[in-house]
């Protein structure tokens, strides 16, 4: 073989590889860009609030902003998303899409008659997330509320079960600041003691 149809030969598989590794690259660069950005973008934003009584009362998810989603995309798909980007905890139904718990906070609590619901732009939705198609603009808002109905077809009053919820939330509070005081007392006695361990020692030193 000649060194002209080496070299060419040479060329040739040369350009096929670097036209492998392009599409390659273009390829993965695609895929990830569909993976991560919704064709036909929309932007809500979306808010979960904590039950008072929970352990996550002082820390309220705030709105997040710029949640880009896909054009169609529902309430749920919203939801699952806010979810992942936030690392919350999220259990659903995977036949209709029902939450099931948020944070490990259960759906139908039997004792408060307590349910996941969520608002659109304000109003109170009775229509499955799954089923509720989102526009652009859209505020969705999540909180942990008491399903009156339940509650009284129970022969409950939905305002004694509020109040019993209050005063749990209260009992919880009060409970965390006495823990919080012991441990801000127990620390500066430790330190006083360390101080005073220290200015001894010191003393001892100078009188040698």
């Amino acid at each position: 073989m000649s060194k002209n149809k080496t070299r060419l030969l040479i060329a040739i598989c040369l350009a096929a590889v670097a036209l492998a590794v392009f599409l390659l690259i273009h390829g993965l660069s695609t895929e990830n860009k569909s993976q991560d950005e919704p064709e036909n973008p929309i932007t809500v934003s979306l808010t979960i609030t904590y039950p008072e009584d929970s352990k996550y009362a002082n820390a309220i998810k705030s709105t997040v902003s710029d949640i880009s989603v896909e054009d169609g995309s529902t309430v749920s798909d919203a939801l699952q998303l806010y979810c992942s980007i936030s690392n919350i905890p999220l259990s659903l139904d995977k036949k209709n899409g029902r939450i099931i718990g948020i944070e490990k906070i259960k759906n139908d609590d039997k004792d408060t008659f307590r349910v996941w619901r969520f608002k659109l732009n304000g109003e109170l939705v009775d229509r499955s997330a799954k089923d509720t198609v989102l526009s652009d603009g859209d505020k969705i808002e999540f909180s942990y509320d008491i399903d009156e109905d339940a509650a009284r077809k129970a022969g409950k009053d939905p305002a004694e079960i509020q109040k019993q919820i209050s005063e749990a939330a209260a009992a919880n509070k009060s409970s965390e600041d006495t823990d919080s005081a012991d441990s801000k007392e127990s620390t500066d006695s430790s330190s006083e003691s360390s101080s005073s361990s220290s200015d001894t020692s010191n003393s001892s030193g100078s009188s040698n």
